[in-house]
């Protein structure tokens, strides 16, 4: 219960001045992660994540997004997310979906796998 309030916490105090450290790039993304919000409590670790779009989807340009990964498990679920209509976070909140909260499994070789890899060795 404490690991989830302490994510509820970062979730209401989301970073306004992160600190935005590219991670990997795709052919229509880039892809950061702020080391200064990562947290963990044992094997489960939760990390501000920003994809950064290179053409609009339904108006939004980049995502925030609040993910908690298991480490040993390779899974992940979103826990928060926001579009915004500006990149790198800028502009406006233009969408702000409820997350399922369904745990998934990361394949290797993708963007996923190298996050889980860099947030898990901290």
């Amino acid at each position: 219960m404490h690991f989830v309030s302490m994510l509820m916490l970062m979730a209401a105090a989301a970073p306004a001045r992160a600190e935005w450290v590219k991670v990997d790039v795709s052919e229509d993304s880039s892809f950061y992660i702020d080391p200064a919000t990562i947290r963990r409590d044992g094997e489960m670790v939760a990390v501000w994540q920003l994809q950064d779009l290179k053409q609009s989807r339904s108006g939004v340009m980049s995502l925030r997004v609040l993910s908690e990964d298991a480490c040993k498990e390779k899974r992940f679920r979103v826990l928060a997310v926001s579009g915004y209509s500006g990149s790198m976070l800028s502009g406006d909140v233009i969408s702000s979906p409820t997350p399922s909260g369904k745990w998934d499994h990361i394949p290797a070789d993708t963007v996923g796998a190298t996050i889980l890899r860099l947030v898990c060795a901290k």
